[in-house]
């Protein structure tokens, strides 16, 4: 009986330990990580319900939804056939909220403007990283990435 009730406590503060972490993630780290989840696994129906155009594809506009998919869901859809090969445990995608005021996202403010990005959201893998710029709210959408 006391060996049991033990089990249950350690396994409650395990639970509850875990819910921690996960709440500690905010609405926009959450998406970010979803979405750039969705770009490597090649799911182009995730990545349109996370994103809102216009959109910042690097430096470049992207005004509509047809210019997302004609242009950008192609390349998203290739990622299918590299991710089912890639070994890339949960742990390996580091995310992190930046400060609007940093200086390497300052390179095209207007264009930030433009898409009405006003969350950063870095996503490292290894040494590889990006940007993910996104909309403020409880259900933000990505509205551009830069390297």
């Amino acid at each position: 009986m006391k060996r049991t009730c033990l089990l249950l406590c350690g396994l409650l503060i395990l639970a509850l330990c875990g819910a921690a972490r996960a709440g500690e993630e905010s609405p926009a780290e959450k998406n970010a990580r979803e979405w750039f989840l969705a770009v490597l696994k090649g799911d182009t129906a995730k990545v349109a319900r996370l994103t809102r155009v216009p959109f910042a594809a690097g430096d470049k506009p992207v005004h509509t939804v047809q210019l997302m998919e004609e242009y950008l869901f192609p390349y998203i859809a290739d990622n299918k056939r590299k991710f089912a090969q890639m070994d890339l445990p949960p742990d390996a995608i580091k995310v992190r909220k930046l400060d609007k005021a940093q200086e390497r996202l300052h390179r095209r403010p207007q264009l930030h403007e433009y898409v009405a990005a006003s969350q950063f959201i870095e996503i490292t893998i290894g040494k590889d990283s990006c940007v993910l710029m996104l909309t403020r709210g409880n259900n933000p959408k990505v509205v551009g990435f830069s390297k």
